[in-house]
């Protein structure tokens, strides 16, 4: 099932692509690049201010998702992801208004089927991208029904495998997050 949602969401990613266009699917992709940068280098400030303002859950020590916090660490975590996150999504909002600005330029009759062509294989990358930061995510829930759909998905086991590069980058923001 996992790994039917995962294909699901790349094939969406490729046909969104395809819709846009080489051009404003460069200007999608910089904005999720730009996202993940804002979120690294800003969530830890942000974190500080949701001390304020979110409660930590006092959840129960026999709980399954209690065992998440354990293996999180502490409140440091839990507020350095909740920032991460929501910095994460604020920004690629902002973005992709800004970017439907340029909206024109995928309509553009020169460049169209090139365009339209080269726009899909950019989405299908940014679709890899996306997931492989949601399997790594995910993954680090230790809920049991999580793990075994992890587990049991070839297309997460794919990605654990076969993306060594941004899963490396991942393991080593995490272990450095965390240790702060």
């Amino acid at each position: 099932m996992v790994s039917l949602l995962l294909i699901i969401i790349l094939l969406m990613s490729l046909i969104s692509g395809y819709r846009r266009g080489l051009i404003l699917q460069l200007v999608y992709l910089a904005g999720v690049v730009i996202s993940f940068i804002v979120a690294y280098l800003f969530y830890k400030d942000v974190a500080e201010w949701l001390q304020l303002i979110i409660p930590f859950p006092q959840l129960s020590d026999d709980a399954d998702y209690g065992l998440l916090l354990d293996v999180l660490g502490n409140e440091t975590v839990y507020y350095n992801g909740l920032a991460f996150i929501g910095l994460f999504i604020v920004t690629k909002i902002v973005t992709h208004i800004i970017g439907s600005m340029f909206q024109f330029l995928a309509h553009l009759p020169v460049l169209n089927l090139l365009n339209r062509w080269a726009g899909a294989a950019i989405g299908f990358l940014e679709g890899i991208v996306i997931l492989v930061i949601v399997v790594h995510l995910a993954a680090l829930i230790q809920w049991d029904f999580i793990q075994a759909a992890l587990q049991s998905s070839a297309v997460a086991q794919w990605i654990f495998a076969y993306t060594p590069v941004l899963s490396e980058l991942l393991i080593e923001w995490f272990e450095e997050s965390w240790n702060n």
